[in-house]
């Protein structure tokens, strides 16, 4: 295989989304084979129990591969790990089979899909956009897509919650805000983790954050002090701008989360093509899918088992989904301006995440 061709298609792959944009995959090539590494250390979370939310973004990473390799003239082959006997550090191998050149709709879509945590325009989606998107669950067995145009008050107060939750959980918030980055030199140099502007939160919040990050003791302080209202209140923001959600679903456990990403993948990038922002909303879904396929394993709190318990609930009322299917991602999605420079995250280089064995 070309070498500077398989530099381009990393380098195209690089942009799929992964947690707090951690980006945690590193790729070898041994002449025959492409060995992308799963990196642990870089992927910890306590929202990636069992690593369900690596196997998903690895979908994301496999989808971009595919479009990337199909446009280059290379065929990918995915051998994938064993969901339900995962190592940490677990182990994705492609083969590349030469081919002709195939143009992809999606290709131009790679880098231009991003998160955006702004409210969006009072302007419906297009109904063809919607069709399409509906339209993309057709190529997956174990995965779906569903979508909500006109969602409820209950459905947005379950959102809101959601994040609030999220951010008023110890653990949570500090693994989210290790990978912020208050300074956009910060952002440039390290090239992974979560430019500030982009938080969707405003700028009192933003220094908040800062404060607990630098001081961790001040945490109590300032949930004592009700940072968490502030927090609700730009939620609620968001979900009652002109919004669509998105809700992706798995047939099973572990077994389909791969496919999974690579549904909710396409349909970003689909979004993408056609300007339509968007933005993962995944304690909704995430933290629920981890109670139903770990009830024993139980949350912090009574009131955040309660809270996802009747979240089940709430989203199959909302997107029609069957009882035998498990949530795992929410979009919200809509129409916005382009993002500024300084809200948009950055990729390492491929030197920095590829190497070639000698």
């Amino acid at each position: 295989m070309d070498l500077e061709i398989l530099k381009k298609i990393i380098q195209k792959a690089s942009w799929a989304p992964s947690g707090d944009n951690c980006q945690p995959w590193r790729f070898n090539w041994n002449g025959k084979q492409l060995k992308i590494y799963h990196i642990e250390v870089r992927a910890h979370h306590s929202l990636n129990f069992n690593n369900q939310v690596s196997l998903f973004t690895l979908g994301g990473l496999i989808e971009y591969l595919h479009i990337a390799s199909l446009h280059y003239g290379y065929e990918p082959t995915f051998t994938l790990p064993d969901p339900t006997n995962l190592d940490p550090n677990f182990l994705t191998q492609v083969h590349f089979k030469k081919t002709t050149p195939q143009p992809q709709p999606l290709f131009e879509a790679l880098s231009l899909r991003a998160t955006d945590r702004r409210p969006f325009k009072n302007t419906p989606l297009d109904e063809k956009i919607v069709n399409n998107l509906l339209s993309v669950s057709k190529d997956f067995k174990q995965a779906n897509a569903y979508v909500c145009t006109a969602p409820s008050e209950e459905l947005k107060k379950y959102l809101v919650a959601s994040e609030v939750l999220l951010f008023s959980n110890k653990a949570f918030l500090f693994d989210i805000i290790k990978w912020v980055r208050f300074r956009n030199k910060e952002t440039i140099d390290s090239k992974d983790g979560l430019p500030w502007r982009n938080l969707g939160v405003g700028l009192r919040e933003t220094i908040v954050l800062w404060l607990i990050k630098r001081y961790p003791k001040l945490y109590d302080l300032f949930k004592h002090m009700g940072m968490y209202n502030q927090v609700s209140l730009a939620a609620q923001k968001l979900v009652k701008s002109h919004t669509t959600f998105i809700c992706f679903t798995v047939k099973s456990n572990e077994n389909h989360l791969i496919e999974s990403g690579r549904l909710a993948l396409r349909s970003w990038l689909l979004l993408a093509k056609h300007g339509v922002s968007a933005q993962p909303m995944s304690s909704g879904a995430m933290l629920l899918y981890k109670q139903i396929v770990y009830p024993k394993d139980n949350f912090s709190t009574k009131a955040m088992t309660t809270h996802f318990n009747n979240g089940r609930l709430i989203l199959q009322s909302s997107f029609g989904f069957s009882e035998s299917e498990r949530p795992i991602w929410l979009l919200r999605v809509g129409l916005s301006d382009p993002l500024n420079n300084n809200m948009k995250t950055y990729r390492r280089s491929v030197d920095q995440i590829f190497e070639v064995e000698a």
